[in-house]
């Protein structure tokens, strides 16, 4: 029995795998030719391959495919989904080199037939993106994903769901790159999208406010992350109450970002001071500049001010959720125990501190994985304030910079004290080396355990780099910024 090839909308239906493009598929003119029923065993055989995780059996079923098509001589439309589904799966298969060749195969058959707005840009452009990013070639990447996104917004709209599997991986290679502004736009961005599509207060906004949070953690804006960690907590309540991972993590995540905030920007710190001014920063998804609730700002502040309570209220609040249920999560438990003793070692009160890592300990031996190690296994840095012109600093991670570093060894004490500090190597000058040995003289680590018990670590190893512009010279040789946006 042989099927005539004249429905082309339904063979791009078995060849995408997909029932949701039905409504957006062009169905081709009856070109008089057939292919055998085997043909088509072949596209379901490759979904079936695809859906189970057999890789490279899929492979060899999108190569027939391939060349089904093209030896039917097959329209440009269907040629195309044939190549973009041998792409992707390459892709899976760890061949980027070959994905990249075969979407852009896919896009230029797309060219002959359709428009360059057309919705059928953006799985390829999607899928091509990532085989860049896979590369390490972001630059690529990123222009690809801008180029999908923009098709996405004007045929699907400004806040389209669509988007936000792209807004991530194009927020991977922005910080790839170390383009900060870039990542700060694709990470509110999803959060918008998240909030025009299931409402300011939806549970399902919760993973894109998540990932904002986390970047201004992990790019030093603190007092932008509490305000997103503590928006989590207060949705996650919503349903179900406050004894959920969630308003946990979200929870740890306040107070950890209280006290990281003291040691490194003490400039802004919640404090009741008298005459204190409100201090104003930016909303963390908007960008619009407004008072922050609780914090104050004086000038010529040095870091004189304690730790903020509300802070320890916050992981204390974590233990009691965790304790009033009856076999709470080990990870979770162990987590909240790390950093309320991180929370007392910087603030130097270590008989505290340590009593909580022993309880973390037998958790901790339990859960850690080499994806998530031990932190207790070695000394960690919790009060190590370096003056404000190098936290600046780290953010100069791109362009025409260069990285200067310095090696110091030292003892780390059962007590998380520093001693014995010797400088090691480094190519940064005595006054900038002085800088970081100063600072690590009044320094205090995590100490390093051993079953179940602080010691002493002997030729601690402690790296620190300072970025600087590069001369004149060098800068004018380098090649010119690629991103534009």
């Amino acid at each position: 029995m042989r099927i005539p090839r004249a429905d082309g909308a339904f063979r791009w239906l078995i060849l995408s795998g997909s029932l949701l493009l039905a409504g957006q598929l062009n169905t081709a003119q009856d070109t008089g030719q057939t292919v055998p029923a085997a043909d088509q065993a072949a596209y379901e055989e490759f979904h079936r391959l695809l859906a189970i995780g057999e890789y490279a059996s899929a492979l060899q079923r999108a190569q027939e495919i391939v060349r089904i098509e093209e030896s039917h001589d097959a329209e440009s439309g269907v040629l195309s989904v044939a190549y973009h589904q041998l792409g992707k799966v390459q892709l899976l298969t760890g061949d980027a080199n070959a994905a990249v060749a075969s979407l852009q195969r896919a896009l230029q058959l797309l060219e002959s037939s359709e428009s360059i707005f057309s919705h059928k840009y953006i799985g390829p452009l999607g899928d091509l993106a990532e085989s860049q990013a896979a590369l390490g070639n972001h630059d690529a990447a990123i222009a690809a994903m801008h180029q999908a996104i923009a098709i996405g917004r004007r045929t699907k709209g400004l806040f389209n769901a669509d988007q936000v599997v792209l807004l991530d991986r194009m927020a991977k290679s922005f910080e790839s790159i170390g383009d900060i502004d870039g990542v700060d736009h694709a990470r509110r961005y999803a959060v918008l999208v998240a909030e025009q599509q299931f409402g300011q207060d939806h549970p399902d906004s919760l993973p894109s406010i998540s990932k904002l949070a986390n970047w201004f953690e992990l790019t030093g804006r603190y007092a932008m992350a509490r305000a997103l960690y503590e928006r989590m907590a207060r949705i996650a309540s919503l349903e179900g109450g406050e004894r959920n991972a969630t308003v946990i993590n979200s929870l740890l995540g306040v107070g950890r970002s209280h006290r990281l905030q003291y040691v490194e920007t003490p400039k802004m710190v919640e404090s009741s001071f008298w005459g204190a001014r409100p201090a104003k920063q930016f909303d963390p998804v908007t960008g619009q500049k407004e008072a922050i609730a609780g914090a104050v700002d004086r000038p010529g502040f040095e870091g004189t001010a304690t730790l903020s309570r509300q802070g320890i209220e916050a992981l204390m609040k974590c233990l009691e959720l965790l304790e009033s249920v009856s076999d709470p999560p080990s990870d979770l438990l162990a987590r909240t125990l790390v950093e309320i003793g991180d929370w007392y070692q910087t603030g130097t009160d270590p008989k505290r501190a340590i009593s909580y890592y022993k309880r973390a300990w037998p958790l901790l031996e339990e859960v850690s994985t080499t994806a998530a190690p031990n932190p207790l296994l070695a000394p960690r840095p919790m009060f190590y304030r370096l003056p404000p012109n190098w936290r600046q600093n780290r953010v100069m991670q791109h362009g025409h910079v260069v990285e200067r570093q310095v090696e110091f060894v030292m003892t780390i004490t059962d007590r998380g004290d520093v001693t014995d500090l010797i400088r090691k190597s480094g190519d940064m000058t005595e006054g900038q080396g002085w800088q970081v040995a100063r600072t690590l003289s009044h320094a205090t680590f995590s100490p390093r355990f051993e079953n179940g018990e602080p010691v002493a670590t002997v030729d601690f190893s402690f790296t620190e780099s300072r970025f600087e512009t590069k001369p004149e010279a060098e800068a004018a040789a380098a090649p010119a910024d690629p991103i534009t946006r």
